[in-house]
């Protein structure tokens, strides 16, 4: 037997009918199923709700073909019943599928596209409307992100309407509308930088940290260091200052106050040489590592190797008041001066690590002007003797001696004394 919807009973008439045919039914409680089997109903439960205005109660349930049935109220959505005001209820509160059921959809309708509830499983997303372009298409698939549409969409950080690259939301085929443009993201943005290779460091060759912000790309004088091809930059092009042309930072070059307790060839071979090289420059509080301009019985201990200074291009000064320039880079120490090619030097090597100008002194040395070693013999027995019977070649340190005799003078007697030669070589 099918139970229409809508029914509605008074208590009176439902005693009347149902006593008619069996015995009365017994009430309980709203929402209460009973029947003892033989009463009204005929053993069929019968689920009763409260009449919210008279207090009396309405049947709800199922047809014969399993369908849901609709009632007057006081059913729960997500109770299988479909009860008035629902459009739907599917037993469940899921609500994500057909029947939206939790606590926003509320048995509303079936989902359909536009009704701002995602439908798992049928729709990407639903922003409650059908309207195409606007993130989510009238199909409920996701608008897919057009870079330079001027909506700003999922995946993007920015979106001027523009397909510009260099602006400030790059929107070309590089940029996508990733992100804003800013000093090390990779994008070089028009009129406010000069460079960006898309990482933060300062020294490299587009500085881009706090001070070169992807200005331009590193040169020098541009006050910034660039890190492997610069040592020093000081924002200008001076050559004769802490810091070159070249941006190169100038070394030191001094010839000794003196040369051991007996200033002889006895020097501790040319290893012992660097170290009194070393302390007097250390005594003076000159930076920098040093190294005596010698070479003995090993070829390989000439100044062109030892030194490791061959692309050297800073000034070496004397550490007078004020530095006197001497040679410009390790190619003007070791190569005839263009105005004077019988010079090599601009200055003699005349000053002490003091500063004091020496007037006239022979200094040990064994090496050509090239920095390679001269003699196979003249080396005081590789700078380890103070005998009268050997000798060690030395170069001569006076005001005005600037060609070869600097460093390739003549032969004395390794008893004599002589200075070394001190060149900083880091």
């Amino acid at each position: 037997m099918s139970h229409a919807p809508h029914i509605r009973l008074g208590t009176f008439a439902c005693l009347l009918l149902t006593c008619a045919v069996a015995p009365p039914l017994v009430r309980g409680a709203a929402s209460e199923t009973i029947d003892d089997g033989g009463g009204c109903n005929g053993g069929r439960q019968v689920q009763f709700a409260a009449d919210s205005e008279g207090g009396s109660t309405t049947e709800v349930g199922s047809t014969e073909t399993g369908e849901p049935t609709t009632t007057t109220g006081g059913g729960s959505c997500g109770d299988g019943v479909v009860d008035i005001g629902e459009g739907c209820d599917d037993g469940n509160a899921g609500e994500g599928d057909g029947c939206p059921s939790g606590a926003v959809g509320q048995c509303k309708a079936e989902a359909a596209c536009g009704d701002g509830f995602v439908w798992a499983g049928m729709e990407d997303c639903d922003d409650g409307n059908v309207v195409g372009g606007d993130g989510c298409e009238a199909n409920c698939t996701v608008t897919p992100a057009v870079c330079g549409n001027g909506v700003e969409e999922d995946g993007e950080g920015c979106d001027d309407g523009n397909d510009v690259e260099e602006d400030g939301c790059p929107s070309g085929a590089v940029g996508q509308c990733k992100a804003m443009a800013g000093c090390g993201d990779g994008f070089v943005w028009a009129g406010m930088e000069g460079c960006d290779d898309g990482n933060e460091v300062e020294e490299d060759g587009c500085p881009s940290g706090a001070a070169g912000q992807c200005k331009a790309e590193a040169v020098c004088g541009d006050g910034v260091v660039w890190a492997g091809m610069e040592e020093c930059d000081d924002g200008n092009m001076e050559d004769l200052d802490a810091c070159n042309d070249m941006c190169a930072a100038p070394r030191w070059v001094f010839i000794t106050s003196g040369n051991g307790p007996n200033n002889n060839g006895n020097l501790g071979g040319v290893t012992g040489a660097d170290a009194y090289c070393q302390g007097l420059a250390d005594a003076a509080s000159l930076p920098g590592t040093y190294k005596a301009w010698l070479t003995g019985s090993d070829a390989a201990s000439a100044p062109a190797q030892r030194f490791e200074s061959t692309g050297f291009v800073g000034w070496y000064l004397l550490p007078t008041k004020p530095p006197t320039p001497v040679a410009r880079g390790w190619a003007d120490l070791t190569s005839p001066n263009e105005d004077v090619p019988a010079n090599y030097l601009q200055a003699a090597i005349n000053s002490t690590e003091g500063g004091v100008v020496v007037a006239e002194a022979n200094a040990w040395t064994n090496t050509q002007l090239d920095g390679t070693q001269k003699s196979a013999v003249d080396h005081c027995t590789n700078w380890g003797t103070e005998s009268g019977l050997q000798k060690g070649l030395t170069g001569v340190s006076k005001l005005g001696v600037l060609d070869v005799t600097w460093t390739d003078e003549s032969p004395v007697k390794c008893s004599l004394g002589a200075r070394l030669y001190c060149f900083q070589t880091e």
